[in-house]
């Protein structure tokens, strides 16, 4: 499927919150997205389950995800400097092996 609205991909190498922004952002990125959605308004769910199993197995690879739009402008996300009801938010749901 090609996205016609955001999707959500794999940040592969290091960056820092503190000195990053769209501009500078210089990270390898799977161009391959982990989640896409039609364009639309609404709050967005993704299983990232395959990602964050690689992150627990490896976490030297854990850099993120970023998510991206293929229209500037026409989708709000939110960051982590917003009011917490619009922050976006991960979720990890997980059952400990014996």
């Amino acid at each position: 499927m090609v996205p016609t609205g955001p999707s959500i991909h794999e940040v592969l190498g290091p960056w820092s919150e503190a000195t990053t922004s769209l501009s500078n952002f210089t990270a390898a990125v799977d161009p391959a997205p982990i989640a896409s959605f039609p364009a639309g308004f609404g709050y967005l769910s993704a299983n990232l389950t395959n990602v964050v199993s690689d992150w627990v197995q490896f976490p030297s690879s854990n850099f993120g995800v970023q998510i991206r739009d293929t229209l500037p402008a026409s989708h709000l996300i939110w960051s982590s400097e917003a009011s917490l009801t619009n922050r976006p938010k991960l979720d990890v749901c997980y059952t400990i092996c014996q």
